[in-house]
């Protein structure tokens, strides 16, 4: 999985709020294969899977924690700050993609005086 974010306004951090070059994994997928998280450009690159053979996973997963600290306000009411999949992601299962669609979102920041 590829994510992009505004690294003008967001900040990937561990969970001691320190900037982090990495984001933390989910536990359903236990081989992580790539994990790199880049403040500078605004990219997330992350992998993770399951050995063939060591059984499958179905349903709702936990694939890992992304934590943003907030470095400015975003505009001023609801619009917020992009944070979307880049398209070239994918998710298989045994070499088959599997992903039919994919969904962005937004955060909207407001910090306090």
């Amino acid at each position: 999985m590829e994510i992009a974010f505004d690294p003008t306004i967001l900040q990937v951090v561990d969970d001691e709020g320190n900037a982090a070059e990495q984001i933390a994994p989910g536990s359903a997928l236990p081989t992580v294969l790539a994990n790199a998280a880049d403040n500078v450009s605004g990219t997330i690159h992350f992998g993770a899977g399951i050995a063939l053979g060591e059984g499958s996973q179905s349903g709702a997963l936990h694939l890992a924690t992304i934590r943003f600290k907030a470095l400015k306000h975003t505009s001023t009411g609801l619009q917020g700050t992009p944070v979307e999949t880049i398209a070239r992601s994918e998710a298989y299962l045994a070499g088959v993609p599997q992903l039919t669609g994919r969904a962005g979102s937004a955060i909207v920041v407001s910090m306090r005086p």
